[in-house]
């Protein structure tokens, strides 16, 4: 099995047709084919069907396009660490994220490598999540910071870890000293806030955790911003839905649900396909 075998196998997979392939990777289609087929003899398994005149994955071919993109995208990353291990960082890369992640954690997570290595140029951006992961989708962004992202065509979703999904409420609340059957009730009959639905994020009116409570959420403010929520919040004796770095950000106080577990996951979303450079390597690697 070689390097260059395991390129014209992912470049088939990625277009669905040998054509395609050869004009990306400016080789004849007939070697492709015949890369193609050595692979399946190798293997012993089928990798490609033949539907008209485009190319479908078998599941032997689907399982190792997935290992071929990992194996593929760690030797770019080893070339470059290898290649700049004693050149100076540079580029100009755009970075985005969820609001409020961008200042509470992607910035202070960049600051140390922008200073070691002045020369690097960086914009920064902040977006709703599925904006975010649009802006990956498009290549607007370089790599992108969010809250729970749905797979995407043409994108790598990356966990960074898990937060946990707090109830929420101003300082000095009175439901602060409700017991928990008198709190749940209140929670019930209480107008709330949550994040705005988009396509490609994950619904938090729809949790699991919010049947398992026996709360049915009532709506009455959304927002796209949880600054925007910690602002209501804060005028207000309502209670909202907000991950749990943004109660100490903003001064917000946990409702104390027993038995409450919800939790979301913060992801990094790049470009399929495209190594990352290697400040925004780091930058993850911080993160992780």
């Amino acid at each position: 099995m070689k390097i260059d075998q395991l390129q014209y196998f992912l470049a088939v997979s990625r277009t669905e047709h040998i054509g395609q392939a050869s004009k990306i990777l400016n080789i004849s289609p007939s070697a492709i084919s015949h890369s193609i087929a050595q692979l399946e003899e190798e293997l012993g398994q089928p990798l490609v069907e033949k539907v008209g005149k485009n190319i479908t994955l078998t599941t032997h071919g689907k399982r190792l396009a997935e290992r071929v993109e990992k194996i593929l995208a760690e030797l770019d990353n080893t070339k470059q660490e290898i290649a700049s291990a004693h050149v100076e960082w540079q580029g100009h890369f755009r970075i985005g994220a969820t609001h409020g992640l961008m200042s509470g954690l992607i910035v202070p997570a960049w600051a140390p490598l922008q200073s070691a290595h002045p020369q690097i140029v960086a914009e920064f951006f902040s977006f709703r999540s599925a904006q975010v992961v649009e802006n990956v989708h498009s290549g607007v962004l370089d790599l992108g910071i969010c809250y729970a992202p749905l797979p995407t065509p043409g994108v790598l979703v990356e966990k960074i870890k898990d937060v946990p999904l707090r109830l929420v409420v101003r300082p000095k609340h009175p439901a602060l000293k409700y017991k928990p059957a008198q709190l749940k009730t209140w929670l019930n009959e209480t107008a709330c806030a949550l994040p705005k639905a988009f396509q490609g994020i994950d619904v938090c009116e729809q949790h699991p955790e919010f049947k398992k409570a026996g709360i049915v959420p009532r709506v009455s403010f959304i927002f796209d911003a949880y600054e925007v929520a910690a602002a209501y919040l804060k005028s207000s004796d309502a209670w909202g839905f907000v991950p749990e770095p943004f109660c100490a950000w903003h001064g917000l106080q946990d409702l104390k649900l027993p038995n409450w577990k919800a939790t979301t996951t913060i992801s990094a979303v790049y470009p399929k396909g495209r190594t990352l450079a290697r400040p925004l390597a780091e930058l993850l690697k911080s993160l992780l």
